[in-house]
């Protein structure tokens, strides 16, 4: 047996098995009845933004009895148009570039749902049996309650498995309260977030309880629970990476090693083992079918990449914004994850497989989030496509507070609470800022004005402590304030939304760097004046070729240049290269009016994320007035937008 599988932890035993009244499944039950109530309050007879186009699978579905949704669309207006414009397909359907697992595991929901409706219209009350009243929306909203329940539950139930009950209690609430998943519990249960982190949990847990003694069947069942986990959200198949990697090291021990290879061979062992992993494959296509009968019926094919190809940008990953950024970084909105990170880390002496596995998946799927065209996720909270990794941080953190506990065996629990109650109210108050627009839910934020901060000198220094080390490093680099950090990373000029192609700057300080003047009039216009050299960032999403167009005036200077009395020369660089106008081959001549000057900015001066223009006078006394630069990618990008 290998070093790696030899730390496979021992079947649970009775104690340690799902025990339905253990006082530990009564408090999150508690805590459901609480979130329960709260959901039904503000959220339970409303299905809004994707939710939409996973509610048309099961409506179109149960009450038109085909996938034809444009009923559906029309009946939700609105909700979904500017992102997702639904257009004609060949087989003459609309396209839905969302997933059909959440709307199978709501269905039993739903046509309970249905049955009260028909009972409630036999007995005179008049409910609209159509498949959109108020009772179809609450069964599905409630669907995501039970889910994400009984998600916790097994999350608990592994948790307490490794590192006790206390540590796995205190961690399971707290990641169920203290993270975005809380968010989509409550705030927007019709998305597909809840759902998707029960399956994932159900099929690790079902994984781990199995994993010493497989059998045939068992493996067929984990096949099923890797098709239903990828029918919620088809990125939840890098999970299969569990299994796969144990069966490596089972193959590894069963084809022995050393000088005997040959005859250490165990065959009718490989033969079995080959023969259950391609049962697992069949399974998991036996559960996967339901997404691809869909996509045949829609699409006319039964594989396909709905949102187009441009919604992978696979040579731009943005891994630091994924983590850190103000603009729904996972460390920055779930700062609670750093524990469970530590956690997870130290989890590698106990059980080495499932460290190895679930740092590595972890790992894959960050990429995976940071190449998708809109890595931020769109309007939201937090960043919610890891919700596969619920379980994984609630284990780091239960891991994390097993070893304090060993440390600090009285004082760990206080410590626990401490920390559950700290980070839970912390996220239920961005929750409450997301849900009154006090902080943009779809954009960078400014925590030093949300969190009352904007004349604080420490944050000057230290900037958001949650995005620590990123924002920290950035301003090594840029020699700036770690407090830029939040609104400068995130928003991109070749994003319509933030910040848009235009910048004013006697408008708008956000993308400005150092050499500006206080906002001035000039010839009609507000503009700022470029104090010998000025700084403006300009963070690009996609690398393509830009036309950078500056209104610009320039006023009478002495000095150095051939035209003393028009105004002095202006050069432009990027990222420290020096680019010339499009009209021009040498240094831009101003004239004293406002006039527009073009620049073509190569890619090959250009990254993915913050970069640098400088614009640079010439002369002394030389004075460069700016009202507008726009930027115009030159290259059409496919974006799935």
């Amino acid at each position: 047996m290998s070093k790696i599988s030899s730390t496979y932890p021992e079947p649970p035993n009775r104690k340690t098995r799902f025990i339905p009244f253990d006082s530990g499944y009564l408090a999150l039950a508690l805590v459901m009845v609480i979130l329960g109530a709260v959901l039904v309050y503000h959220s339970g007879f409303e299905v809004r933004s994707d939710g939409a186009n996973y509610f048309s699978y099961l409506r179109s579905a149960v009450f038109d009895r085909d996938l034809d949704f444009r009923n559906e669309f029309a009946r939700f207006d609105n909700a979904f148009w500017d992102t997702y414009k639904p257009r004609e397909t060949e087989t003459g359907h609309l396209t839905n570039v969302f997933s059909v697992g959440p709307s199978i595991l709501w269905s039993p929901f739903y046509l309970l749902a249905h049955l009260f409706v028909v009972i409630a219209d036999f007995f005179g009350i008049g409910l609209d049996a159509d498949g959109f009243s108020g009772p179809y929306l609450l069964s599905v909203n409630l669907a995501s309650l039970f889910y994400s329940f009984t998600g916790i539950c097994l999350v608990y139930s592994l948790c307490r498995k490794y590192a006790g009950k206390g540590p796995a209690l205190t961690a399971s609430l707290t990641l169920w309260t203290a993270s975005f998943i809380t968010y989509y519990t409550v705030y927007q249960p019709y998305m597909s977030h809840a759902v998707s982190f029960f399956a994932v949990t159900l099929f690790i847990y079902y994984w781990d309880r199995t994993r010493n003694s497989r059998s045939l069947v068992q493996w067929s069942v984990l096949g099923l629970l890797a098709g239903l986990m990828m029918l919620v959200r088809w990125q939840n198949g890098l999970m299969m990476l569990f299994p796969a990697l144990e069966s490596i090291i089972l193959y590894y021990t069963i084809l022995g090693r050393g000088d005997s290879f040959l005859g250490r061979i165990n065959f009718r062992a490989a033969a079995s083992l080959l023969k259950k992993n391609l049962v697992f494959l069949v399974f998991i296509l036996v559960g996967f079918f339901p997404q691809m009968a869909a996509w045949k019926v829609i699409y006319g094919g039964f594989l396909t990449i709905p949102q187009g190809t441009g919604f992978l940008r696979w040579t731009e990953p943005f891994f630091s914004e994924i983590m850190f950024s103000s603009r729904h970084g996972l460390l920055s909105w779930t700062p609670v994850v750093y524990l469970s990170l530590i956690g997870f880390v130290l989890f590698f002496n106990r059980d080495r497989l499932f460290a190895i596995s679930g740092i590595t998946v972890f790992l894959m799927m960050t990429y995976m989030n940071s190449i998708v065209s809109d890595w931020w996720a769109g309007w939201g909270f937090g960043m919610r496509r890891f919700d596969a990794f619920i379980l994984f941080f609630a284990l780091g953190l239960a891991w994390f507070f097993h070893r304090l506990a060993r440390s600090f065996p009285r004082a760990w629990l206080s410590l626990g609470l401490i920390i559950l109650l700290v980070f839970s109210g912390y996220n239920w108050l961005l929750m409450d800022m997301v849900r009154e627009m006090r902080i943009h839910p779809g954009g960078p934020v400014a925590f030093n004005q949300a969190l009352g901060f904007e004349n604080s000198k420490i944050y000057k220094y230290t900037g958001y402590p949650f995005s620590f080390p990123a924002n920290i490093l950035f301003a090594i680099e840029h020699k700036i304030s770690p407090a830029r950090y939040d609104t400068l990373v995130g928003g991109y000029i070749d994003d319509p939304y933030f910040y848009g192609d235009t910048v004013k700057p006697a408008e708008e300080e956000v993308l400005l760097g150092k050499g500006w003047s206080e906002p001035v009039a000039y010839e009609g216009r507000q503009c700022r004046t470029v104090l010998g050299s000025a700084i403006v960032y300009a963070p690009v999403r996609t690398v393509t070729d830009f036309e950078m167009s500056v209104s610009a005036a320039g006023s009478n200077g002495t000095g150095s240049g051939n035209d003393s009395s028009t105004g002095r020369g202006l050069s432009v660089y990027v990222n420290g290269n020096e680019i010339t106008p499009a009209q021009m081959s040498s240094k831009t001549k101003l004239s004293s009016q406002w006039e527009d000057y073009k620049f073509i900015i190569s890619r090959k001066y250009l990254v993915a994320g913050i970069n640098t223009v400088k614009f640079v006078t010439e002369g002394k006394d030389a004075q460069l007035k700016i009202g507008l630069i726009k930027f115009k990618r030159l290259q059409q990008v496919t974006d799935w937008k």
